[in-house]
């Protein structure tokens, strides 16, 4: 008659020599259920300088900002809003290495929309990470003179009769 410890015995042997192929006494990794989140810094510092072109009856409004602090940024949107109020509009995007963007020519449908905002363009720009979007950078604003988009008129000379 077998013991009771004779089989208990012969049962760990079995399980050591099975083990991994049994899933008995394998290591296993820690799962501590976290996760870590980080946030995407918005580009800083961004600066809106304007210029006319007056053969081409446009204006033209160069951005520039600092870099994103995050490592992970893979590139910039840049938005526009005409006037004081409203939406900003998306208009481009660049890789993470380019940190200035040029809006323009501004002309044509845009004219209106300048002429009732006073002139005045506001740009954001937002550092992107695949599908991560940073908050908006400060606002940079640039004064587009109307007179880069009047049509040029010819001199009128006030001819007298001798």
């Amino acid at each position: 008659m077998t013991s009771t410890r004779t089989v208990a015995v012969a049962v760990v042997l079995v399980a050591l020599m099975a083990g991994p192929a049994h899933g008995w006494f394998t290591e296993r990794a820690a799962s501590s259920n976290t996760f870590s989140t980080a946030t995407l810094a918005p580009p800083g510092r961004l600066v809106a300088s304007a210029s006319c072109d007056d053969l081409l009856g446009s204006a033209s409004v160069d951005l520039k900002w600092r870099p994103s602090a995050s490592p992970f940024t893979t590139g910039y949107e840049i938005f526009r809003r005409l006037g004081a109020s409203g939406p900003y509009e998306f208009l481009g995007s660049t890789d993470a290495a380019t940190t200035t963007y040029t809006d323009g020519p501004i002309a044509g449908t845009d004219f209106l929309e300048l002429a009732l905002s006073s002139a005045v363009v506001r740009y954001v720009v937002r550092a992107r990470a695949h599908a991560w979007i940073s908050e908006d950078s400060n606002e940079a604003v640039a004064e587009v003179g109307l007179l880069c988009f009047l049509p040029d008129v010819p001199d009128l000379t006030v001819l007298r009769r001798p």
